[in-house]
């Protein structure tokens, strides 16, 4: 059985107005630990609490050489959110959700199409944890 965690991360949503971007990656338990413990060699104290737009852009291009090196899988969603709204009635709002509902859901039918990645004989995929930073 393959076992996937995911880290998403969003931006754009603390206000009504532009575009919401909805963004992860994921790996397996193994790659996420080897993955912590070449930021924290390669960042030392920088990697805890790391956010890419208060960090230094050597620092940025540190964590994405690594992302390219250990990490399988990477998913975006953007939604205007100006646009969400102008297109779609607000009764499919209220079934459907906001734009950030929406970005959400797309989110998660991307990561299920990745693991449903073909099964070799009875090798099994299942998504053990999402971690959404605050």
């Amino acid at each position: 059985m393959v076992i996937w965690e995911a880290y998403l991360d969003e931006s754009g949503t603390h206000s009504k107005k532009g575009t919401i971007v909805l963004g992860g990656f994921l790996a397996t338990p193994s790659e996420w630990e080897r993955f912590n413990e070449s930021l924290v060699d390669r960042l030392g104290d920088r990697a805890i609490g790391f956010h890419s737009t208060k960090s230094r852009i050597s620092d940025r291009l540190q964590v994405a050489k690594l992302v390219a090196e250990t990490v399988q899988h990477g998913f975006v969603v953007s939604i205007n959110q100006g646009e969400y709204v102008a297109s779609t009635s607000q009764r499919f709002r209220s079934q459907w959700g906001s734009p950030y509902t929406m970005a959400m859901k797309e989110a998660c039918a991307q990561v299920s199409l990745i693991v449903r990645i073909p099964r070799d004989g009875d090798q099994r995929s299942e998504l053990m944890s999402i971690t959404i930073p605050k």
